[in-house]
């Protein structure tokens, strides 16, 4: 069975784009991503997303409509899920909780590589820096307390069955 957009309900046609399979509405250039395509093709650098938003042009202008409905999986027809990219973007992808393929809209894919490089631009938090740094001594300090006691606990039962040895009858006394 053919995959189909899941907004406009066309097929959905295969092209290879830097070297991916991408599965492409013709009629709202919404782009069908396997699970573990999006990761290679942010591996492809840093204008990959840019470059296949530019490559992958709507043939009929697309006016969203606007009001949300639930998207159908185009691989195996489930409902996807929507979530939040980056969780502080605006952005909102749809998501295959089966296969794990994601689907992004028209404009996404760059709107998406913005997110990433302002994201990455920010300046640290150093307050925020030393309260973490904090926390992983303290967790640092917790796992090296569990082997001192794990240590001891092992060295104790040792010196137990060393000294039930000890006062126990002598060897040999059976002879």
């Amino acid at each position: 069975m053919a995959r189909q957009c899941p907004d406009c309900k066309i097929d959905l046609r295969t092209e290879e784009i830097l070297g991916i399979d991408l599965d492409i509405c013709p009629t709202c250039a919404g782009i069908f991503f396997d699970d573990g395509e999006m990761v290679k093709l942010k591996d492809q650098g840093d204008d990959a997303f840019a470059d296949v938003d530019e490559q992958v042009q709507p043939e009929d202008p697309f006016e969203p409509t606007g009001e949300r409905i639930s998207r159908m999986c185009p691989a195996c027809r489930e409902v996807m899920d929507e979530y939040k990219y980056l969780y502080t973007t605006q952005i909102k992808l749809d998501s295959c909780p089966k296969c794990f393929g994601t689907w992004v809209e028209h404009g996404e894919l760059e709107a998406m590589q913005k997110a990433l490089a302002d994201a990455e631009s920010q300046p640290l938090n150093e307050s925020l820096m030393r309260t973490l740094r904090h926390q992983l001594v303290i967790a640092e300090e917790e796992v090296a307390h569990e082997r001192r006691l794990y240590r001891q606990r092992r060295m104790t039962q040792v010196l137990r069955i060393l000294t039930l040895r000890r006062s126990g009858p002598p060897f040999g006394w059976w002879v």
